[in-house]
């Protein structure tokens, strides 16, 4: 197969317009009719193939006239959009200088073309400039942000820096309400106000204190409180002592209405109301029972009218039952713990009513049951 002849300086072989006719219709590459050729030979230069310059268009998306600053991305080759008359105007010697995209600033700020990279040469010099402005003033802010709470740390730590030192020391502590507990367990209450002296108020462990102070058996509750700038205050609520039974080791054990051992005493406590019987040897602290706090809780409950006349009450620790001793000889009954106000009640109503030649008397059901005295 023979090699094509290339074509020498502006010579182009007939050949090739007939193919360029042919394809692009009858109408002139140069843009007027093309004279007929007669024969091979022809005279004078070849014609120079020309074509109109394509127009550039531009595609605005998002663009907001008042807006100054866009993108401009030029698109290589021919856009889509371009008509079929533009690519058939189009010849060997047309220069395609692509389309023009401008992307206004409304897709610019929503942050859609972050991750696109635009080369350097497409990219407006004002945008390239606004950006690096926003991102030095952003970094800036940040700075301040860092800065001020830096700020405010370093002044909450010398604020407490200087109340934690010897300056805000405690000097002075505040006790109330300990009317026993002082008196009866005072090394032990000493204990713990030296432990808070001379420390800074702040770093006082008020919890710590509360709970050495209520391991006193007198005490059943402690509060603790600080005030500034050097104060502490000890505020007790002791438990109410309530009657005193005597153990096997003949030493009286005064207890409260929980059954707690409050004090181990050597001779009788004559403010507290006497439990008959030999209880069980405890120190203080310990709790004595269930029977023994129900027999305290009955001491408290007593009215006036009838703890002016009882000298002593019993419990039964076989059985649970509760009883009473009153002026005159006269013993009662009050049996278990339950309904304990109802059975009260009657005994005062029978009390007001007399109890002449009564020794012995029943008010643990609804009917009173009375003894004449020396029977049984």
């Amino acid at each position: 197969m023979k090699e094509p002849t290339p074509p020498h300086g502006d010579h182009v072989p007939p050949s090739v317009l007939d193919e360029l006719r042919a394809a692009f219709g009858s109408r002139d590459l140069a843009g007027s009719p093309e004279p007929e050729h007669t024969g091979p030979e022809h005279t004078g230069p070849e014609p120079v193939l020309t074509a109109p310059p394509v127009a550039r268009h531009t595609i605005r998306i998002g663009g907001d006239d008042e807006l100054p600053d866009a993108v401009y991305l030029d698109a290589p080759g021919p856009a889509a959009e371009r008509s079929t008359a533009e690519m058939r105007g189009a010849t060997a010697g047309t220069t395609i200088t692509g389309t023009r995209i401008v992307i206004g600033d409304e897709l610019e700020a929503s942050g859609a073309f972050d991750a696109v990279e635009v080369p350097s040469r497409s990219m407006d010099p004002r945008l390239r400039a606004r950006r690096v402005a926003v991102k030095r003033a952003q970094g800036r802010k940040r700075l301040l942000w860092v800065a001020a709470i830096g700020g405010v740390v370093l002044v909450v730590v010398a604020v407490l820096a200087v109340f934690a030192s010897s300056l805000f020391s405690v000097e002075v502590i505040d006790v109330q309400g300990a009317v026993y507990s002082q008196a009866r367990y005072g090394e032990q209450f000493q204990r713990v106000i030296d432990e808070m002296q001379s420390d800074p108020v702040l770093l006082v462990d008020t919890r710590r204190a509360e709970r050495e102070l209520e391991s006193i058996p007198w005490v059943e509750r402690a509060f603790v409180r600080t005030d500034f700038p050097n104060r502490v205050v000890i505020d007790i609520r002791e438990r109410r002592p309530l009657a005193t039974y005597q153990g096997s080791d003949e030493r009286y054990r005064v207890i409260d209405a929980d059954g707690r051992v409050l004090d181990v005493l050597v001779g009788r406590p004559v403010d507290y109301m006497l439990l008959s019987g030999v209880g069980p040897d405890l120190e203080p602290g310990s709790m004595s029972g269930t029977q023994f706090a129900e027999a305290a809780q009955m001491v408290g409950a007593l009215p006036s009218e009838l703890r002016a006349i009882t000298e002593s009450a019993s419990v039964d620790a076989t059985t649970g039952d509760l009883g009473l001793q009153l002026a005159g000889g006269v013993s009662v009954r009050i049996g278990t713990f339950d309904r304990l106000d109802a059975k009260l009640a009657r005994l005062l109503q029978q009390v007001r009513d007399g109890l002449d030649g009564i020794g012995r008397l029943d008010v643990s059901t609804d009917e009173v049951i009375e003894t004449p005295a020396g029977v049984g």
